[in-house]
């Protein structure tokens, strides 16, 4: 039996990384039943449990390398995994461990990752030296791939979309039983949001989210709930803006992901400053308002065709109103164009994990 040893950040509780992961998962279990593919987390029971895999701790190093004995296929991705924006540690985590698995005779892939921002002069040539030396590299949008390349690295890179893009519409219909549950019901528009702090920023600020959520309800009637999508970081952020407006409820339920996309089907529009929840949202087919903090959210929005013109660090809540208002009323075409760019991005990501599969094969099998 060959192995697939998993890198990224998983067991963590982001709602986000743990949706790259499932849709990864769920192509590479149908490849081969002989693949032997262990997932390095912060919680190994929790991602055996959650995802069905075997699992093993991504720290100390000691752990880690024991996964990597034997280890014939190294695979470091998705999610944003090399920059700088939240610490120094990332790049040199992920990467060195990509070192080790490729001194112990592992071929490796970067597949799918978000790269950038990558301020500090010493880590962006760090990154060069260690990703000029990967099998296949890969990045999510064309973003991280002109960094890539503005850096110096060499070596060929492929965009491949997320692989959250993978997941198929939901079909059940469930959503508004789900809703119900959580408190969200009623005649007005429902919408979710999907708050965050900025990155490095200890103190919550629920004044701008509690503007808006007033401001929707009393203009547009709307039913309202709180997405912590990171749920030890944004759970703090979410209670405190439904505690200050009756009819505001933090969705706190431990949601399947098919479950998670009834959810955003059933609702008529998601504002997100979280990545993952605007490629969810997407996926499920619901109308979207983006609220960037880093240039990942940006570049998906463009990726979808949406603008990007609303910043976490001069958020208006009276404009983001407004946009909403909009939105609902049909005034933003874009919004209708944004099934048939879900669409393409769907097939990309299916071609690459095609890609992936074929580069394991050969590597593993010799094929």
């Amino acid at each position: 039996m060959k192995k697939l040893v998993i890198s990224g950040y998983y067991g963590f509780n982001n709602l986000g990384d743990e949706a790259i992961l499932h849709a990864m998962l769920e192509e590479i279990k149908t490849w081969d039943e002989d693949l032997n593919v262990t997932v390095l987390s912060s919680n190994e029971n929790f991602t055996s449990q959650t995802h069905g895999v075997l699992s093993a701790p991504r720290w100390p190093f000691s752990e880690v390398k024991k996964s990597l004995e034997e280890c014939d296929f190294f695979l470091t991705g998705g999610g944003s995994l090399l920059q700088d924006k939240t610490g120094i540690k990332s790049i040199p985590y992920y990467l060195g461990l990509s070192r080790v698995a490729r001194n112990e005779g592992a071929a490796t892939a970067l597949f799918s990752c978000g790269v950038g921002p990558i301020n500090r002069p010493y880590l962006r040539w760090f990154s060069k030296q260690e990703l000029d030396k990967f099998d296949f590299l890969s990045v999510r949008d064309v973003y991280s791939r002109d960094l890539l390349e503005d850096m110096g690295v060499k070596k060929d890179i492929e965009v491949i979309p997320d692989p959250v893009f993978l997941l198929s519409p939901p079909k059940n219909g469930k959503g508004k039983n789900l809703l119900q549950r959580e408190g969200i019901y009623g005649n007005g528009p429902i919408i979710i949001i999907a708050p965050r702090n900025k990155p490095g920023e200890k103190k919550i600020k629920p004044g701008p989210w509690i503007e808006l959520c007033h401001r929707l309800q009393y203009g547009l009637g709307a039913q309202i709930g709180i997405w912590p999508m990171h749920f030890e970081q944004d759970l703090e952020l979410s209670r405190a803006i439904s505690k200050a407006l009756k009819g505001v409820e933090v969705l706190e339920g431990n949601y399947s992901f098919s479950h998670i996309l009834e959810i955003l089907k059933a609702t008529d529009l998601v504002i997100g400053v979280r990545f993952h929840s605007l490629l969810l949202g997407a996926v499920a087919g619901s109308s979207l308002m983006g609220v960037s903090y880093d240039p990942k959210v940006k570049s998906l929005l463009k990726q979808l065709g949406l603008p990007a013109d609303f910043d976490l660090d001069d958020f208006s809540p009276s404009a983001a109103a407004l946009r909403v208002e909009r939105i609902l009323d049909g005034g933003c075409p874009e919004q209708k164009e944004m099934e048939k760019k879900v669409g393409e991005l769907r097939k990309k990501a299916r071609k690459g994990m095609s890609i992936l599969r074929d580069l394991i094969g050969g590597e593993i099998y010799g094929l």
